[in-house]
């Protein structure tokens, strides 16, 4: 879920550098900035944290930049599409995607998605789908490559979003255990009670389309405004503060096109677990499956 990009908490960090020059210098430095700790294998929150936020300015001001960045941005991608990791470009590429994503917007879309397809960007494949919602005003773009799991991040708090990406990725994948684990106790019961007597895979069966391939992607907005509208996650938060604090949010569908293809109301409850999650907690949850299998649908 969090390959090849990690959201960790923004603190002020002010840069010892000012972000302005050429794009080609902005991204020079971006990508070639020291990431020991990630390359080792070692997980430190407090280098993480200041990474994140040096990195992000250094995005901005390409987006700043607008379009005269748009020629280095796809040169650099480029060299990936040839390369992959090997590509001088590779380290910190999702924020380069993130940039090219905001500065195109919907046009940079179908480039994205023929990056999906691309071996190269399969290190990228977490920040791929995080764009692609970008460019087209998503919350979200969920792909059947999506990693599943509780991400390991800094926060002890995942958002509705992150939930629905997992319920998403494991219908798509058709992965129960992950499915349930996204559940809250009103949707389980009625998971419980659509099975019946079947077991897991022939109600899939019953209800994925036949044609949708094993290479599918479904996207969402979160229509009805909110906390949990926040592009940015929320770090050390008053959960006090969330109200109400178990949403009910108008949610539009979208097909792997970008393409509307239904909407619905989705109930979120909260846990009192750790890390605290929001559970979909919907009771018609067949006709959340089925609309979710009917946008994956070529």
């Amino acid at each position: 879920m969090i390959a090849g990009f990690l959201f960790l908490a923004s603190p002020v960090f002010l840069s010892s550098q000012s972000n302005d020059g050429p794009p080609s210098d902005l991204i020079g430095r971006l990508t070639g900035a020291s990431r020991q700790g990630v390359r080792s294998g070692v997980f430190a929150c407090g280098q993480e944290t200041a990474d994140y936020q040096q990195n992000r300015e250094l995005a901005d001001a390409l987006v700043r930049k607008g379009t005269e960045a748009l020629r280095d941005i796809e040169t650099a991608l480029g060299a990936i599409e040839n390369h992959g990791q090997e590509s001088k470009f590779a380290a910190n590429a999702n924020w380069l995607l993130v940039a090219y994503a905001r500065i195109k917007g919907p046009a940079a879309f179908p480039r994205l998605r023929a990056m999906a397809d691309n071996p190269h960007f399969e290190f990228l494949r977490f920040a791929l789908d995080y764009s692609a919602a970008i460019s087209l005003d998503l919350t979200s773009f969920v792909s059947s490559s999506e990693v599943l799991g509780i991400p390991m991040l800094c926060e002890l708090v995942q958002e509705p979003r992150d939930t629905l990406n997992q319920f998403v990725a494991a219908w798509e994948k058709g992965v129960r255990h992950y499915l349930e684990a996204s559940l809250g106790p009103e949707a389980k019961a009625a998971l419980q009670s659509l099975m019946g007597n079947r077991t897991w895979a022939n109600m899939r069966a019953r209800i994925w389309p036949g044609s949708a391939s094993q290479n599918v992607a479904v996207g969402y907005k979160f229509e009805t405004p909110g906390w949990w509208s926040e592009r940015e996650p929320q770090f050390q938060v008053d959960l006090a503060t969330r109200i109400p604090a178990d949403p009910d949010i108008n949610t539009r569908f979208t097909n792997e096109a970008g393409i509307s293809c239904g909407s619905m109301i989705l109930r979120f409850s909260r846990s009192n677990g750790f890390p605290v999650a929001y559970h979909v907690d919907n009771v018609d949850i067949e006709h959340l499956l089925r609309l979710i299998s009917s946008c994956a649908e070529k």
